[in-house]
């Protein structure tokens, strides 16, 4: 192998050649040992060899190799050492891949050599780099872990070679570890260490590379080098070496993370982690020691240190259920709080958790807790407020935390003395003096000795001295009191804090001494009493009496916690409540100094005590604090107070609805102790508001207070009218103080009348408790209702009085609007002047609105504004007063504009009045349009963006007449006229005021015409166009650095004002003068501008008034055009893009048509369609086809189209010009750009520019006939395009361009018609037509006629009378090959779009032309018309179809005198074929004319093969389709048939000539086999030549073969069996002596054949086919030396598959004698020349497997006939020699014994036992025929005998003849040959395999020679006997050891 690819020397390819090949065949092959012994010596030799490309190959195949066979240790070692040995540098990494690929894969991988260890590691040798950078890419762990193994398995040995330990620590260096293999070099480096001798093996240097290679893997992997240790130590603590190795790994890892602990047999970092307290408790103990020997930091860790782990370790211990780790922690690590700040440790949770002095485990540590309590609240650069709540809990003296306060008191102390006075610490503060307590507490402890009877008082006095000690403290310094404040609102606060604060504040509260801090210390504590009884059950606080705190010492359980601060919290709330009082007096004392948020306070204050009072009112003893609040607090404010609180929105809808209760059994209680009645009606309008609540519950206790007020106030009208007298009614409840200070403002009801309001009220109760908004309803039915009143109109103006007094004496913004809102739905303009105070203060009188401060103020504002509303009769409510509320609501309206500071209030107000403000609104207030108009133009100019914008929304909702428009535009006008007149005094203005007059005009200016742009509901518009123009001719000259807006901005808004009001007028057929039209200022302003909205706007303009005035537009129309070419072509924007469109729509079709129409006044159409082409460029590429399309369109296409096209072809022609020199892309883009242009009309359309432009084109004939330069003398095109400056060469150049655009154009219009649809039309103004689809097609066909005369006239008269080929060939300018091309291709198209009648009478015409080629092609034309004409097309074109037919055959028949008369003759058979196949069966009379034309001698004797092709290929057509027409002709055709053969049998050269004469014979044989009988036999033999050696290109042979087979199906279906079985028996001999090809083809068509014939006719010929087959089954004797083997067995079979179709046509009756005929023949045909019959028993036994293959069960019988001959030819082979080379036997041995296996396998029942005895010995015989089989004997018996045997014992079926088998097969054990007693087991196994657990019956006496077999001296029969003991357990279910036994 390695000699084939080194013969001499290196070659690449065939090394490439050689992998790619080996790994396929890997890939496909089943590779065995014989396989594998042979391939890799070679591979091996090569990976030997120094050359490079052998060696790659080499380890490509050997790592391909690996994938798919597992290898033997030796062999990878082997591997290993050549490809380390011999790999050379520059294949490194290609031998280390193959390295890792073999490694990676083989399961079983062996330690590395020493050599190859050496070599690996070696400093000094590529390897190291090279395995590091393969190693570094790939998954290569197997081979790492190989170096690794073996390198420590040779330090065992003590002989590790030359690679030392400190070259195996750089290895590992170098390479990229993964956590499992460095588990695993760990566990290798740990277990040489407890192994090493220090005497032998552990130099120094050893122990340091050891010691080093640890610490690295350590510093990627800890926890791997953790775990090994851990499991090391574990497991080897008892053994020697075992204290050296603690020793080693200590001293190597001192100090770190990985330093073994001792007494635990593992590492620092795993034993703070262990399961195990005590072990646990040892690694702590250590680590504790190490922080402190190392003074470990924080700052000094990060995440790569061994000590990374430490603040976890620490958090951890904390929590610890160890108590002495926890104490060991918190007392031994000095700087604990460092490492606990670290976030991920959760180190400060874990401290505050031990912290907890209620927990017993915390208590033991609580010393040195506090103190790292207080370092955490001092650390610097961080904040742990909690760290201070859970430090001050030590304050909390309770029966267990008395240590801890006497500890913590101390350090408090002994800080301040450290730091001095000057200690402004949380502590120093809050805590000052406590240490004198707890000396006290100290001293009692030693005079008492901790008696609890005497320390109990003292301790109780104590605590609470503590409590009075910290608030006088805390009321000292804000700092303190705050503090204290915010333990409470501290979430993680702990209960005991809690419970400090809460006495503490408590202490505040009642002490008058500290009466400065009262309120907040108030509100604190009910704050937070309120928070604490929402989440904490009421019913734990039920058996509670709210007392005094409780004066004994607490005790701190967790039991008692919760008990506790339930008593704290309510003891809080009745200190709270009983100095109520004392806080009022407070506030009243100091009302000079007090302000209004004190007062609320001290109102929020109460309303929370009440709230407070209400959820626990149900707690025993409750009641005596109620009182208290209500009786000795409240008094007679209880009433305002209820009502007050059931409005407030600062409580709970429950507490709204238990005031209103309370106030409704108050009222009650008063009428059950029937009193003299009060008045209650000030309670009236909050009932109102509490009406509207959404809450039901409130609405119902409201209508309940309501009903009792009802009651009492009749009572009141009762008592008045008992009285007599009107003094008693003026009895009203509080009417003096209700409200407060404003109580005088309100104007009160009789009785008489409160009493009816309320009654009418309570008419609808129902309706009111279930609509939060029926209220308002109620109340407008109830007033003013004129339809049925309930009140008259006194009345009501009474009640609105006296609720909207109310409204001026509710005390806030709130109050008032909720009062006021009730009455939303009462629309009566008394509202206005009742609220006029209101107005008064709310808005002030100024020239300016007072701002809003406040959304409650808001609220009340839109409310008040909604007065103003048109149902409130807005015009009644602005004629009060001169027009007071006028200027009210125009000043309101114009607030946004006149303030400076932006608010949001502001502009929600200055919306909600513009909300008022609606087309009806608008319309009531006629009178004042003028002012609101200017106003709200002023809003929209002046006002914020979002005020801005509703103004504008507001005035396009209102109508209003032009004149007001125009009023305020003349106001505008002159305040900038006056501004630019007086520049200075101008800018003066604008330094001093940012808005001046002269700015104010010019945005009010501007936004009178941005409305103009976007509304449409002004009235008279026309009447502003004159103004609008004088406004524009007022704007152009105005110098743009003295308006402070942009000049141009009012230009377009000037010209898109006219033009909507054009638009407008023009959709209501309105019209101006036209005068007042001032075109010439539209072009002015075109002119001057260079802003692109203004052009557009400009355009857009002059495009309305085109259409309405041609006339003055007309006269401008040129410069407009020019203009848009230099400028808006060349933008890119979609506005633009319309602007033009528009534009072009407009302008141009009504100046058409009065240029039409005018004889003075033209349209210069060429100018316009210049500008545009010479824009082209310029306008942006995906908006040209567009945009041409849009001018064509409006042009009109058919005139102007042509026109377009051609002049940008003319342009595209320029090919030197300045553009195409800069950018030659343009040019060439120019003329897909024309073929897209056409594409987008109607193909009518495109066809008429085809003509016109083709016409064009001729006109352009510059060269005449001679060559001459001719000169132009007229204009071409419908525009009349100059081209008279143009030379010659330029003019050519566009000729063919435009030529290249026509042919583009046909060409699409071909594919448009063979899709059978449009191209879709993209412009939407195409021309319409009303003519019928006939019509259409009439006129198309005109249009290609005249183009096709045209080209006709362009190829005359350029090409002169010389033909087209001659011209290309003899001309040397290239013009005249490209004209011709273009030319011929314009015909070509033309013919496709072309009718068929008009095409086939100018084709008519056209083939009588002169110039041949001309003729040519049209011929070639016509064939491909002929191509879709279909038979109803030929019927109606029939006349003109046979005439071009008579033509074609007129030129088929000429002469070939010359290259081009070919050529014609060709074609012209083409078409005449073409119309063969697809006519002559229309009118065969008419096509049959063209026979005698085609046998003529000069045709199908022609010289040339080509003319011989195409007469034969119509030949075959007329064949097809004339049929028995040609029967005078059929001898004519043949023999030119067999001639071309013939010819083709000399010279074996196949070409297509030849594929078509064998199937015009063919086809003659399908269509005409009766006639035929004559030329059977030549035509076998033209078919039976040699074959096999043809040549030729494939696809012709390919054709060839086809057509042959299926000429040899014909001839067996088609010719009379009569006539082919004579023929066929007289072919045998001479095919046999031709070749193998030629034999297998007379089978093919026997075979063929005889599965054609009928049954009568296998009678008839029978004995004739006997005859043929046995004269066939000679073949091997007759023949065998003159074949190979090959052939002779291709040729067997194709002579058994030929008799095998006879076989199966047979009955028994006739099968039967054939077969013993076949076997007399075999055994007895022996003749005087051949004595022997060898070659016909093979022959026979081959015959007798293929007839088991096909018959089966059918044909097994037949085979008894032969068991004795083939035993007795079995036996022969006894005691002969290997008779063919290679060791294997005669041929006839393995067909027999297939024969006999297919017998057993076929067989229909079992054999007799005399047949089994025979074939028992026979086959059981073979095995011993080891030197007859040679080197194939184990092959064979596999293959053949031991599957037989086997078969022959399931044949049997019965257990003595499977003793006897057995035993045969048994005996043969004892053979002496090895391979004998392997084939013995091989079929001991197969009948295990066949039988299964049917033959264990046998197992017993076959279990002797199994054991003698398994001790057999020979390895292969072991391993035979282990896969038959393997199989034999698969049956039995156990183990057969114990049968050995």
């Amino acid at each position: 192998m390695e000699k084939m690819i080194i013969p001499n020397g290196t070659n690449a390819s065939l090394c490439s050649f050689f992998t790619g090949t080996m790994i396929e065949f890997i890939s496909t092959v089943q590779f065995n040992d014989d396989l594998m012994r042979i391939v890799l010596p070679c591979l091996f030799a090569m990976a030997a060899m120094p050359i490079g490309n052998v060696q790659a190959a080499a380890y490509m195949v050997m790592s391909h190799l690996s994938n798919h066979i597992q290898f033997s240790a030796p062999v990878i070692v082997a591997m290993t050492d050549v490809i380390v040995d011999r790999a050379k540098p520059d294949l490194g990494k290609f031998a280390a891949c193959c390295l890792v690929s073999i490694y990676d894969v083989q399961e079983n991988c062996p330690k590395i050599s020493e050599e190859s260890l050496e070599v690996l590691l070696s400093e000094s040798s590529f390897w190291r780099a090279t395995l590091a950078e393969v190693l570094g890419l790939y998954q290569g762990d197997a081979l790492t872990l190989a170096i690794v193994a073996s390198f420590f398995q040779l330090r065992k040995q003590q002989h590790a070679g030359k690679a030392t330990y400190s070259e195996f620590a750089d290895f590992i260096h170098t390479l990229t570890l993964t956590a499992p293999l460095a588990e695993k070099i760990c566990g290798f480096i740990l277990d040489d260490a407890l192994h090493m001798n220090p005497a032998t093996t552990a130099s120094p240097a050893d122990v340091v590379a050891l010691k080093k290679l640890l610490v690295s893997i350590s510093k990627s992997f800890p926890l791997v080098v953790n775990s090994s240790i851990a499991s090391l130590s574990a497991s080897t603590k008892q053994q020697a070496g075992a204290e050296q190795l603690f020793e080693l790994i200590s001293s190597a890892f001192v100090g770190t993370a990985h330093e073994p602990v001792k007494q635990t047999n593992t590492t620092l970092y795993l034993s703070v982690q262990h399961a195990d307290d005590e072990i646990r408790f040892l690694g702590y103990e250590r680590l504790v020691k190490i922080i402190s020997s190392q003074n470990i930091t924080a700052k000094s860790l990060d995440t790569e240190s061994d000590f990374a782990f430490i603040p976890q370790a620490l958090a951890s211990a904390l929590t610890d259920n160890n108590p002495k780790i926890r104490s060991l922690v918190v007392n031994s690590v000095a700087n604990l709080v460092e490492f606990l700040v670290i976030p991920e440790s959760q180190g400060v949770k874990a401290l505050y958790e031990l912290s907890h002095l209620t927990n017993k485990n915390a208590r033991s540590n609580y010393r040195a807790v506090f103190n790292h309590l207080l370092k955490l609240d001092q650390l610097a650069g961080r904040e742990y407020p909690d760290a201070k709540v859970y430090a001050m809990a030590y304050f909390m003296l309770g029966k267990e935390s008395v240590n801890a306060f006497v500890y913590a008191s101390g350090v408090v102390a002994e800080m301040k003395k450290s730091n001095g006075d000057k200690d402004g610490s949380l502590f120093a503060l809050l805590f000052d003096g406590t240490d004198a307590l707890a000396k006290e507490i100290q001293q009692a402890e030693k005079t008492h000795k901790g008696k609890a009877v005497d320390m109990d008082p003292i301790l109780d006095d104590i605590a609470g001295r503590i409590v009075a000690l910290i608030a006088a403290n805390a009321v000292k310094d804000s700092r303190a009191f705050n503090a204290l404040v915010e333990i409470l609102n501290s979430s993680p606060s702990t209960a005991t804090t809690r419970l400090l604060s809460w006495a503490v504040l408590s202490k505040i509260v009642e002490s008058p001494q500290y009466s400065e801090h009262l309120l907040n210390a108030s509100q604190t504590l009910l704050k937070h009493a309120k928070e604490f009884l929402l989440l904490n059950s009421s019913s734990a606080l039920d058996e509670l009496t709210p007392t005094a705190f409780p004066t004994s010492l607490p005790s701190l359980k967790p039991s008692e916690l919760q008990h506790l601060e339930n008593v704290f919290v309510l003891s809080s709330v009745s200190v709270v409540v009983s100095q109520l009082p004392r806080l009022k007096k407070l506030a009243t004392t100091t009302a000079s100094t007090a302000d209004e948020s004190t007062e609320h306070q001290i109102a929020a204050v109460e309303r929370e005590t009440f709230e407070i009072l209400m959820s626990v009112r149900k707690v025993k003893g409750i009641q005596g604090v109620l009182g208290s609040f209500f009786e000795g607090y409240l008094k007679q404010r209880t009433l305002p107070f209820l009502t007050n609180l059931a409005l407030s929105k600062d409580v709970l809808e429950t507490t709204q609805a238990q005031s209103l209760r309370l106030v409704t059994v108050l009222l009650n209680a008063e009428v059950e102790a029937k009193l003299a009645p009060s008045d209650y009606q000030v309670l009236i309008p909050s009932l109102l508001v509490a009406l509207t609540r959404p809450s039901k519950v409130i609405r119902e206790q409201a209508v309940k207070c309501l009903k009792v007020i009802k009651q009492i106030q009749g009572a009141v009208v009762a008592a008045a009218a008992t009285a007599g007298s009107k003094k008693a009614a003026a009895a009203i409840f509080a009417f003096d103080t209700f409200f407060g200070a404003s109580s005088n403002k309100v104007k009160f009801l009789l009785p008489d009348l409160t009493n009816k309001f309320v009654a009418s009220i309570l008419e609808t109760s129902q309706e009111l408790v279930s609509d939060s908004t029926y209220i308002h309803r109620r109340l407008s039915d109830i007033l003013f209702n004129k339809k049925s009143p309930v009140l008259d109109q006194t009345q009501s103006e009474n009640v609105l009085t006296f609720l909207l007094t109310t409204v001026l004496a509710l005390p806030t913004h709130l109050k008032k609007y909720e009062l006021l809102n009730t009455l939303k739905n009462v629309h009566v303009p008394q509202k206005v002047k009742i609220l006029q105070p209101l107005f008064d203060t709310v808005y002030g009188n100024g020239e300016q609105a007072n701002l809003c401060s406040s959304e409650d103020e808001l609220s009340l504002r839109f409310a008040m504004m909604n007065c103003f509303s048109a149902a409130n009769n807005v015009n009644t409510v602005f004629g009060y007063r001169s027009g007071r509320f006028l200027s009210l609501f125009l000043r309101i309206l114009a607030t946004s504009t006149v303030t400076s500071a932006a608010s949001e209030n502001v502009d929600r107000e200055s919306i909600h009045v513009l909300g008022l403000i609606n087309q009806s609104w608008f319309a009531s207030v006629v009178n004042h349009h003028s002012l609101l108009f200017a106003t709200l133009v002023q809003v929209s100019a002046m006002g914020s963006k979002n005020v801005a914008l509703a103004a504008k929304k507001t005035i396009k909702l209102v109508q209003v007449n032009a004149d007001v428009v125009l009023t305020v535009i003349l106001a505008c006008k002159s305040e900038i006229s006056g501004a630019a007149e007086d520049v200075e005094e101008q800018r003066g203005k604008r330094a001093r005021s940012d808005g001046s007059e002269s700015v104010s005009g010019v945005n009010e200016l501007i936004t009178v015409l941005e409305l103009l742009d976007a509304t449409s509901n002004i009235t008279n518009r026309g009447e502003l166009i004159g103004p609008l123009f004088e406004l524009l001719g007022f704007v152009l000259p105005l110098d743009g650095s003295r308006i402070p807006v942009s000049l141009e901005y009012m230009k377009q808004l000037l010209i898109t004002a006219k033009l909507n009001i054009i638009k407008s007028l023009k959709e209501v057929g309105a019209t101006v003068d036209e005068s007042i039209i001032r075109v010439d200022l539209i072009v002015s302003c075109i002119r001057v501008s260079d802003n692109p909205q203004t052009h557009n706007e400009a355009l857009l303009l002059l495009a309305e008034l085109a259409d309405v005035y041609p006339n003055t537009v007309l006269l401008n129309v040129v410069p407009i055009f020019t203009f848009m070419g230099a400028n808006v072509l060349r933008r890119d924007d979609d506005y633009s893009f319309h602007v033009i469109q528009q534009t072009l729509e407009a302008i141009i079709p009504p100046l058409i048509k009065k240029s039409k129409s005018s004889t003075t006044k033209k349209l210069d159409v060429k100018s316009i369609i210049e500008v545009f082409i010479d824009s082209i460029f310029h306008i942006p590429k995906h908006r040209r086809l567009r945009l041409f399309t849009i001018l064509v369109s409006t042009l009109g296409p058919v005139e102007f189209l042509d026109s377009v096209i051609m002049m940008l072809l003319l342009k595209s022609s320029q090919r030197f010009s300045d553009i195409a020199m800069v950018n030659p892309s343009d040019i060439a883009a120019l003329s897909p750009f024309c073929l897209s242009l056409v594409h987008q009309f109607e193909s009518v359309v495109q066809i008429k520019t085809v003509v016109a432009i083709t016409e064009a084109v001729e006109q352009l004939s510059v060269v005449s006939n001679d060559g001459a330069d001719a000169t132009i003398s007229e204009l071409v095109g419908s525009v009349q395009l100059d081209v008279r400056s143009f030379a010659s060469n330029e003019i050519k150049h566009f000729k063919l361009i435009c030529l290249d655009f026509v042919n583009n154009v046909l060409g699409a219009l071909v594919v448009e018609s063979n899709n059978n649809s449009k191209i879709p039309r993209k412009n939407k103004h195409q021309p319409a037509t009303s003519a019928t689809a006939s019509d259409v097609l009439e006129e198309k066909d005109s249009l290609y006629h005249a183009i096709f005369q045209t080209t006709l006239v362009i190829i005359v008269e350029t090409l002169g009378t010389k033909p087209l080929l001659q011209q290309q060939v003899e001309s040397k300018n290239n013009f005249y090959r490209s004209l011709s091309k273009r030319l011929n291709s314009i015909l070509s198209h033309l013919n496709q779009l072309m009718s068929f009648t008009s095409f086939f009478e100018l084709a008519l015409s056209l083939l009588e032309h002169q110039d041949v080629s001309i003729r040519i092609r049209v011929t070639d034309l016509t064939r491909d018309k002929l191509a879709v004409v279909d038979e109803a097309t030929y019927k109606q074109n029939s006349q003109v179809i046979n005439s071009v037919f008579t033509t074609l055959c007129v030129a088929v028949g000429e002469g070939e005198s010359s290259t081009e008369n070919i050529s014609l003759k060709l074609s012209a058979f083409e078409c005449v074929k073409s119309m063969l196949e697809k006519f002559s069966g229309v009118e065969p009379q008419v096509f049959a004319a063209v026979l005698p034309v085609l046998t003529e001698d000069g045709i199908l004797g022609s010289e040339s093969r080509q003319i011989q092709l195409a007469a034969l290929e119509c030949i075959g057509s007329c064949i097809s389709t004339l049929g028995p027409r040609l029967i005078p002709y059929i001898k004519k055709i043949m023999t030119t048939v067999f001639k071309v053969l013939k010819d083709l049998g000399e010279s074996l050269a196949v070409d297509q000539l030849c594929v078509t004469a064998l199937g015009c014979a063919d086809l003659a044989i399908s269509v005409m086999p009766q006639f035929l009988s004559p030329f059977v036999a030549e035509i076998l033999q033209c078919m039976f030549l040699p074959y096999d050696r043809l040549t030729g290109g494939k696809e012709v042979l390919n054709k060839f073969r086809n057509t042959k087979r299926d000429i040899s199906s014909n001839i067996s279906k088609k010719i009379p069996v009569r006539t082919l079985i004579p023929i066929l028996a007289t072919q045998v001999v001479p095919c046999f002596k031709l070749g193998a090809a030629a034999t297998l083809e007379l089978f093919e068509v026997s075979s063929m054949t005889i599965s054609n014939m009928e049954k009568g006719d296998l009678t008839v010929f029978m004995n004739d086919l006997v005859k043929f087959f046995l004269s066939s089954f000679e073949f091997r004797k007759k023949y065998h030396a003159k074949y190979s083997e090959s052939d002779i067995e291709k040729v067997e079979g194709a002579i058994i598959s030929a008799f095998l179709q006879l076989v199966l046509r047979l009955n028994e009756s006739h099968f039967k004698p054939l077969f013993f005929k076949i076997v007399d023949w075999a055994f007895n045909s022996a003749t005087a020349e051949t004595t022997s019959n060898t070659e016909n028993i093979l022959f026979l036994y081959r015959l007798i497997v293929n007839l088991l293959d096909k018959l089966k069960t059918i044909f097994s019988p037949y085979v008894l006939h032969l068991i004795d001959h083939s035993i007795d030819l079995l036996n022969s082979f006894k005691g002969t020699v290997p008779t063919l080379e290679g060791g294997t036997v005669d041929k006839r041995w393995e067909l027999i014994v297939s024969s006999l296996h297919k017998f057993l396998q076929y067989s229909s029942g079992p054999v007799t036992e005399e047949v089994f005895n025979k074939l028992s010995k026979c086959l059981t015989g073979q095995i011993d025929l080891v030197s007859v089989h040679g080197k194939s004997y184990l092959n064979q018996m596999t293959r053949h005998v031991v599957p037989t045997i086997g078969l022959l014992a399931v044949n049997i079926a019965k257990e003595p003849m499977w003793k006897i088998l057995n035993k045969e097969v048994m005996k043969k054990s004892r053979n002496d040959d090895v391979m004998c007693r392997i084939v013995t087991v091989k079929a001991l196994q197969e009948f295990y395999v066949q039988l299964g657990e049917e033959f264990l019956i046998l197992l017993p006496e076959t279990v002797p020679t199994i054991a003698e077999l398994m001790e057999d001296g020979d390895e292969r029969v072991q391993i035979a006997c282990q896969e038959l003991t393997a199989e034999i357990q698969k049956h039995l279910g156990e183990d057969l050891n114990s049968y050995f036994a």
